[in-house]
């Protein structure tokens, strides 16, 4: 708010809208204090009633409904817009944030034995209807309203510890404005822009994938039917870890056939310019020292071949800085898996879109492949777009667009390409490319470890000059949408070279 002080217009249910009084408050003031100036405003009307007996409500009255020359009277059983001001202890700046508006009143309700003092006390059955009359009421008042507050539960603490409170509206909420309340809490949106976030309701054994706004509004207006209070959620997907596929998973999920008849990713060294050859020189000294320093062989961990492979895609990216960067053990998470890989190649732009991921395995091509598939899935499918694409001159139609993102495997010696392509149609596949020959640093003749230095080096090369041009193809196309339905699964099978 602009100010520190806060001008309210109440008036009591049942009078006429043109005897609403302004009050003066301090916006640190709370409802208790609301309540007792209210009583002493309306002396000696109210001089009979306790201050904390009266219940306050925020409601919205149009001109219409208030119209003076009709002194039409204010009863809450005639309004739908209204909020219960309940916690005498809550601070009026957290019920204002901003200064109200002019259709903006506080409606104030006399306790039920006070509204009829001079009436005796019912029979105890009669009593009880007229409770149950009352809930009734205040039942269809709370089903009339689309508004809710939860508080926001946290998974890691078995749902028992609450981190925040949720307010939304069950026809309006967005995906977004949760996540924004939720990022404090939670490190996973640390490096993260895509991380899921996972409902748990009360008696469902799965969780829910609050994937875009119509499935969040869904699970609030189940809450609200149901009277539940808490929302428990988690950022942990419950989705398989990266490092735990194996080629097998990798045959169900995509639908490919043996690890040897991968279709053929057609890609050939980069030619290099001037200043390339003197970054190769850089390369093969840094791997000539690598090799004397570490025991390059078939016991080598797998952090000693990543700082071989690190050497390459450093390397390669002194040509692409300007558009690309590079980040190790980047977090990752979707539909298909969930987990940090080694090297990711992220658009420098928007620092969101991860283009190439690149996975150093000490032993299994297999499953190194398979892992890598599932993360090329994973960062595709994070830039799925609503394709508001180019319009075909003759038919006025919509050209429909496809993205692609590329993947290394490697020991750090041999060395395998991936290209993961999304089609117009949402058809996923993947072609795959054995560079020839293998890395052999322990070669006597430098000359010899230069050449395979050069011809590595021309691959990375050229697989960065691909993310390059996927960089322009994906800024022509909008933002990412999470309402795009899943991908359909396809991959033809013809053996790569």
């Amino acid at each position: 708010m602009a100010t520190n002080t806060l001008t309210l217009f109440c008036l009591i249910s049942g009078d006429s809208a043109s005897s609403a009084f302004p009050l003066h408050l301090s916006a640190g003031e709370t409802v208790g204090d609301l309540k007792k100036l209210i009583k002493i405003e309306k002396s000696p009307e109210l001089d009979d009633i306790a201050a904390d007996k009266l219940t306050l409500w925020r409601v919205s009255i149009s001109a219409s409904d208030g119209d003076a020359e009709e002194e039409s009277v204010i009863t809450l059983s005639g309004l739908d817009d209204k909020t219960k001001l309940g916690n005498p202890r809550t601070c009026l700046s957290k019920l204002f944030p901003e200064t109200p508006d002019d259709n903006t009143y506080i409606v104030v309700e006399r306790p039920k034995a006070a509204s009829t003092p001079h009436t005796l006390d019912p029979h105890p059955k009669v009593a009880a209807l007229l409770k149950q009359l009352s809930e009734m009421e205040q039942l269809n008042v709370d089903l009339r309203s689309t508004s809710i507050s939860m508080a926001i539960m946290d998974k890691r603490s078995g749902g028992n510890k609450k981190i925040c409170q949720y307010q939304a509206d069950t026809m309006t909420a967005t995906l977004e404005e949760l996540r924004q309340l939720l990022r404090p809490h939670f490190e996973q949106f640390d490096g993260d822009d895509y991380v899921q976030v996972y409902l748990y309701q009360p008696g469902c054994a799965m969780p829910v994938l609050l994937s875009h706004d119509n499935v969040l509004r869904s699970c609030l207006k189940t809450a609200k039917d149901n009277g539940h209070k808490n929302f428990t959620v988690s950022l942990d997907s419950p989705a398989k870890k990266f490092s735990s596929y194996t080629w097998k998973d990798a045959q169900s999920q995509y639908g490919v056939r043996e690890f040897e008849l991968m279709p053929a990713f057609e890609i050939q060294p980069r030619s290099l310019q001037e200043n390339e050859e003197a970054v190769l020189k850089h390369i093969v000294e840094d791997c000539v020292f690598k090799n004397k320093a570490y025991l390059l062989g078939p016991y080598a961990s797998e952090a000693t071949r990543s700082s071989v492979v690190d050497t390459f895609m450093v390397g390669a990216m002194q040509s692409y800085g300007s558009e690309m960067f590079l980040a190790q053990q980047r977090p990752m998470s979707g539909m298909r898996g969930h987990g940090a890989v080694d090297f990711a190649v992220v658009d420098r732009v928007h620092q969101t879109q991860v283009l190439g991921v690149t996975e150093v395995k000490k032993e299994n091509f297999a499953q190194g492949l398979a892992q890598n598939m599932a993360e090329l899935d994973v960062a595709v499918q994070q830039m799925k777009r609503k394709r508001v694409d180019e319009v075909d001159e003759d038919s006025g139609e919509r050209i429909p667009a496809s993205f692609k993102s590329y993947g290394i495997v490697t020991d750090s010696f041999s060395w395998k390409l991936v290209e993961c392509s999304l089609d117009e149609g949402d058809v996923l596949s993947f072609r795959v490319k054995d560079i020839p020959g293998f890395l052999d640093l322990k070669q006597a003749e430098k000359d010899n470890v230069q050449k395979d230095c050069r011809k590595v080096f021309g691959y990375v090369l050229a697989l960065y000059e691909l993310m390059k041009t996927e960089i322009v193809n994906r800024s022509a196309y909008g933002s990412p949408s999470s309402e795009t339905p899943p991908s359909k699964r396809v991959a033809t099978s013809s053996p790569h070279s």
